[in-house]
C-alpha cells in the first residue's frame, strides 16, 4: 500500500512540472506576442500560433498502459496543480476562462471576445477535449454579447450581423415571451455607427432610442435609401436586409408602412 501511495505522489509530482513547463511555454509566447504588439505580421502570428500547438500537443496526457491509472493522475495533477489556464485565443494568451469555443454566428460582430482559433480545435483536439471534460471552457453566452456591446460601438454590417443572429433565436415564432425579458438589455447595451468614420455623416446611434423601421414592402419602400430619415428611425441600410416581422420581434415595434 506504501508503495502505491508513493507513486501516486510520484505521478502527482510529475503532473506539476509538467504543468511548471507548460506555463514557462506559455510565457515565452505571450512575451514575444506583446513586445510585437500590433507590428506582428502574419507570419509571426503563424509562427506562435504553431508553436502554440506543438505545446499543447506536447502537454497533452493519452492514456496509459497496462495501467491508465498513471496518465490520468498526472492530468489531473496538470490541470490543478495551479489556479487557471491559460492557452492561446484569437486574441493572444488568456486564461481559458475567459475564452469561448468558436461560434461562426457570433464571428461577423464579436471581435473583442477571445475564442479558440479554428487551427487549434484541428491540430489539437485532444488537449480540447481533456479541457472540455473538466469543464474549463465553455460556449458564447448572452453575458459575453452584452459585454462586448458595451464596449464599443458596431459598424453596420456588424449590426446587421448582430440582429441576424438575435431574431434567430426566434426561428419557431414560439420564443418571443421567452425573450422578452433579455430584449430589453441587448437594445439598451448595443450602439451602431452610420455613415463614413471620421465625417460629417458619421453618427452614433444607441440601440434602444430607435422608435420607427421603414417597411420597404409598403409605400414607404419608394423613399429613397439617401433621403433624410428621422434620428430615430433605423437606417433602411441596416432594415433593408431583414423582414418587417423579424424587425418587429427585434424591436417590438411593427414597422411604419
Amino acid at each position: 500500500m506504501l508503495y502505491l501511495v508513493w507513486n501516486k505522489e510520484l505521478l502527482n509530482i510529475g503532473g506539476a512540472v509538467a504543468r511548471a513547463a507548460y506555463e514557462l511555454e506559455m510565457d515565452i509566447i505571450k512575451q514575444m506576442s506583446d513586445s510585437a504588439g500590433s507590428t506582428k505580421t502574419a507570419e509571426m502570428q503563424s509562427w506562435l500560433m504553431d508553436r502554440a500547438i506543438h505545446v499543447l500537443k506536447f502537454f497533452t496526457f493519452h492514456q496509459s498502459t497496462p495501467s491508465a491509472d498513471v496518465s490520468s493522475l498526472m492530468e489531473q495533477a496538470f490541470f490543478t496543480s495551479s489556479a487557471g489556464f491559460r492557452i492561446i485565443s484569437t486574441n493572444g494568451i488568456h486564461d481559458v476562462a475567459d475564452i469561448r469555443l468558436p461560434d461562426g454566428q457570433f464571428s461577423s460582430f464579436l471581435k473583442d471576445l477571445p475564442v479558440l482559433p479554428e487551427e487549434l480545435l484541428t491540430a489539437a483536439r485532444p488537449m480540447v477535449t481533456a479541457m472540455q471534460n473538466r469543464k474549463l471552457i465553455k460556449a458564447i453566452t448572452f453575458s459575453d454579447v452584452l459585454k462586448e456591446l458595451s464596449n464599443r460601438p458596431l459598424t453596420e454590417e456588424e449590426s446587421i450581423a448582430c440582429l441576424t443572429w438575435w431574431t434567430s433565436l426566434n426561428k419557431d415564432g414560439e420564443s418571443a415571451a421567452r425573450l422578452n425579458s433579455i430584449r430589453q438589455q441587448l437594445l439598451d447595451a448595443a450602439v451602431f455607427t452610420t455613415g463614413a468614420a471620421g465625417s460629417d455623416t458619421e453618427r452614433i446611434v444607441p440601440l434602444n432610442t430607435i422608435q420607427s423601421i421603414l417597411n420597404p414592402r409598403g409605400m414607404a419602400g419608394n423613399i429613397p435609401s439617401d433621403a433624410p430619415f428621422p434620428a430615430t428611425m433605423l437606417p433602411p441600410s441596416i432594415s433593408k436586409s431583414f423582414k418587417p416581422d423579424q424587425l418587429t420581434f427585434a424591436f417590438r415595434r411593427g414597422p411604419y408602412s
